[in-house]
């Protein structure tokens, strides 16, 4: 063995065990507690886990299909591979929601791996690339979703883990990416909506001069789109409802804007397409604000902790700060080339199609009408940690540095130390403040079903009315009611679809849901509906 080899395993050793010390912290943060924190299921949850239970005890979903290639549920057609993960846990360990919820918080753990090795293409220092894996195990964004059963967190973890072996550039690695890929793009469809993109993404980052390099990827993933995108047509057609083009309000907006303008301005301004790519890019200057990623989180309760955002607020400062000096590099680096006053472009090469990618992160998020929207946007919230330590790095690489008799090496260990201390301080208040987040303050989670359905007035009533102005309490009531899957499917009728093509419970079993109290009938004896001036269910008996 050489010197260098000698010298390298060592090395080797320390960085795995660095890993695993990222990994245990990841998965500690992301168990604890995991049935219980939020405190009850919602009602995707639940539609996976009792869907899953449904296939493992019939073989069929709650539509009475058999092994069908994508779950109706209540309209919106879920994709089958969280459901499949499901199946041997459920069988092992049964109705319980921790059980809905490990898959994504083993795979939140595990998306350290892939993350550090694909961050090393694009940091010079590999001891500093250590930094990404430990700010995806401490980001808030990753600790929410890993807490949550997020078929999206699934998905970013078989993403991430092709991207890593696409950039490889080896063959066999493109095969097992192709087939990571096909995973992730059945378990959520923000990935097979990014493929087109991954595709350009990989022949630059190969180069374009030369198609051997790219072409059975490349090839690959376009078979791979243009498949899946044919056999769920009917997913993405039901999707395409919440998209800019086809939403009605957006439509009407546009109306009302054509309206306003002068004649002559019309036919520069008032084309639909225009309207709608402005509005485009206000989705993704909102996506880099500040209120989205560090203060607010955006409006949907579900997708993170109340009163805190996606990303710490050094991960926003630096990454930023690696994104502008990128782009200033980019730019300058470009004039120089077509001046003749360089040769080459690969100086920047792999930054420019960084933010090639990054910026194509967005694209699934910002055609959607709740744009900023975090769970189309995670490989976003990923690429983010990686420019934070760029700039973290160009920081480190500053002049000032090499300024003498000081140590550069010292500085920018007391730097590092700095910046990690500063983040962990933060990541502790958002851990302190989730594991602290009380039932009451779970509101929009709608806890303690579970314990009004063990009411005695509950069990021992032949019928029972549920308010459920929102449709969605059938799927809630089968989970925790643990209804037998047989008598279940016997007995469930779905309203006629609505407007936006979902359908709501109206019936299961000897429970009737209702929108109102008028809505009951005399033999339904007693009635369980949530208070939200108390924030709990409340049972009443007639």
């Amino acid at each position: 063995m050489g010197y260098s080899q000698a010298k390298t395993k060592p090395v080797m050793i320390k960085l795995k065990l660095i890993l695993l010390a990222i990994f245990i912290l990841a998965l500690s943060i992301r168990l604890v507690g995991l049935g219980s924190i939020p405190a009850s299921l919602n009602r995707d949850e639940a539609a996976l886990g009792y869907n899953a239970y449904l296939l493992l005890s019939t073989g069929q979903d709650e539509w009475g299909k058999s092994w069908p290639i994508f779950l109706q549920s209540f309209g919106d057609y879920k994709l089958p591979g969280y459901v499949m993960a499901l199946l041997p846990l459920i069988h092992f360990f049964g109705l319980q929601d921790w059980v809905v919820r490990f898959p994504s918080a083993l795979s939140g753990s595990l998306l350290i791996l892939p993350v550090y090795f694909f961050a090393t293409n694009f940091i010079k220092r590999k001891w500093l690339a250590l930094t990404v894996p430990y700010l995806i195990a401490i980001s808030p964004v990753f600790i929410f979703f890993s807490r949550v059963g997020f078929e999206a967190n699934v998905a970013l973890l078989l993403f991430m883990t092709s991207l890593w072996l696409l950039v490889g550039g080896r063959w066999k690695r493109d095969l097992a990416a192709l087939v990571l890929l096909f995973l992730a793009s059945i378990t959520y469809n923000t990935p097979l909506f990014l493929l087109p993109f991954v595709a350009v993404f990989i022949a630059g980052m190969r180069g374009f001069k030369n198609p051997r390099k790219y072409i059975l990827p490349v090839l690959g993933m376009t078979l791979l789109f243009v498949g899946m995108m044919a056999v769920l047509l009917p997913v993405t057609a039901q999707k395409g409802s919440i998209t800019l083009l086809s939403d009605e309000t957006t439509w009407m907006n546009w109306v009302t804007f054509r309206q306003s303008l002068s004649d002559w301005q019309k036919p520069l301004l008032g084309s639909r397409y225009l309207y709608v790519a402005t509005q485009m890019l206000s989705n993704l200057w909102n996506s880099f604000s500040y209120s989205f990623l560090v203060e607010k989180g955006g409006q949907h309760p579900w997708h993170t902790l109340p009163s805190f955002g996606h990303v710490l607020l050094s991960v926003y400062v630096l990454s930023l700060f690696g994104i502008l000096v990128s782009i200033k590099r980019t730019f300058l680096i470009g004039f120089l080339f077509f001046n003749r006053r360089i040769a080459s472009l690969k100086k920047i090469e792999l930054e420019f199609w960084l933010l090639f990618l990054t910026l194509a992160s967005l694209v699934p998020a910002i055609i959607t009408v709740d744009a900023p929207h975090a769970t189309r946007s995670l490989l976003f919230f990923v690429l983010l940690v990686i420019w934070t330590v760029i700039g973290l790095e160009r920081i480190l690489d500053l002049k000032i540095l090499t300024l003498k008799p000081l140590n550069t090496t010292y500085i920018q260990v007391v730097l590092l130390s700095l910046f990690i201390i500063s983040t962990s301080l933060f990541s502790f208040t958002y851990v302190q403040a989730y594991f602290s987040w009380s039932k009451q303050e779970q509101a929009s989670w709608q806890p303690g079903l579970s314990q009004a359905l063990r009411d005695p007035a509950i069990v021992s009533a032949d019928k029972v009315a549920i308010l459920d102005p929102e449709g969605y309490a059938y799927i809630l009531v089968a989970w925790y009611a643990q209804l037998d899957p047989k008598y279940f499917l016997e007995t469930i009728i779905h309203q006629q679809a609505n407007a936006f093509g979902f359908h709501y419970g109206e019936q299961v079993g000897k429970f009737h849901f209702i929108v109102n109290q008028n809505d009951r009938i005399p033999t339904e004896t007693a009635t369980i509906e949530w208070e939200e001036a108390e924030k709990k269910w409340v049972v009443s008996s007639y």
